[in-house]
């Protein structure tokens, strides 16, 4: 099991690494990586995301969005409180402490898990890792911001309406809208998302490896940070996820969904935020990029527990 979920993964991580290079060699540029970003996020995310929906979602299916949501919620003050317990163990203080927490307690939940999840689990994940990435959301763009913020200030709300109303939570709304009406689109506008869909996924990790390199890797930072990082956010994370499912009643599919976003590294946002908020933007980039490239190992042993 292991050998197999670790060679569609080293696939998915390959296009990674091709996105690295391309970006060494100067084919794209930090401009090109916004607007890529900005195109998979606007258009090609939703578009993947309700085709989705439409051909995947079924109102029987609503109680496990429900529990992906919860999850998401959980997970990440699970992640929180799993990087609290460290940041005292290492005695991080101020800007270094509060940026520790926020790698902990958010993971890379949408860019990278979307590919390697519809790659091992088909179009039917996509809906689920959305619902949980919406979970997520809500804590990043509240308790999160808070978390890493040297003060709060009206830019919060507005930043919270922005950021949960995404083009990917609305595509989610209408798409289930679509279902729960029994309504009929035309077979052109759903091949069209489809098609456009389709280029989600390669582009998706090609644009996370030009992020990767964008952020890069700062030697000044701490070994034993780094590594207190990498075994809570890619060790004991994953392992309390299974251990708290092992005594829930869910679906296969909900808890590989679950285990999988559990294992993810920390977000590539992380960074952004940390020089947003004037916290310690050399340890998120050098947290984001090391935690990436552990995941190639980590993911594939834990999913072979599901």
């Amino acid at each position: 099991m292991f050998a197999q979920i670790f060679s569609i993964i080293a696939v998915m991580f390959i296009l990674v690494f091709v996105g690295m290079f391309i970006r060494h060699i100067k084919i794209i540029n930090k401009n090109f990586t916004r607007n890529l970003s900005s195109l998979l996020v606007l258009v090609t995310f939703p578009a993947l995301i309700f085709y989705s929906m439409i051909t995947q979602f079924s109102r029987g299916m609503i109680l496990d969005a429900l529990i992906l949501i919860i999850f998401g919620v959980l997970i990440c003050f699970l992640g929180y409180i799993i990087g609290l317990f460290l940041s005292l163990s290492l005695k991080l203080k101020g800007p270094e402490r509060s940026t520790f927490l926020i790698l902990c307690a958010f993971g890379n939940t949408s860019f990278l898990s979307i590919p390697i999840g519809f790659a091992l689990y088909g179009m039917d994940a996509v809906i689920k890792i959305i619902l949980f990435d919406f979970g997520c959301n809500i804590v990043l763009w509240t308790f999160g911001i808070w978390l890493i913020a040297s003060h709060q200030n009206d830019e919060l709300k507005d930043s919270f309406v922005k950021n949960i109303l995404n083009p990917g939570i609305v595509a989610l709304i209408i798409g289930l809208a679509v279902v729960m009406s029994n309504f009929e689109l035309p077979k052109v506008f759903t091949e069209a998302c489809k098609l456009l869909g389709n280029i989600t996924i390669p582009m998706s990790l090609i644009a996370t490896g030009s992020l990767l390199y964008g952020v890069g890797f700062h030697r000044q930072v701490r070994w034993e940070t780094l590594v207190a990082l990498t075994a809570g956010k890619l060790v004991i994370m994953p392992l309390l996820a299974i251990l708290i499912l092992s005594i829930i009643d869910t679906s296969v599919s909900v808890r590989n969904i679950i285990v999988l976003e559990a294992a993810m590294p920390s977000m590539v946002l992380s960074t952004i935020l940390a020089e947003k908020y004037n916290s310690d933007s050399n340890l998120a980039a050098s947290g984001v990029f090391l935690t990436t490239l552990v995941s190639i190992l980590t993911v594939p042993i834990f999913l072979s527990f599901v």
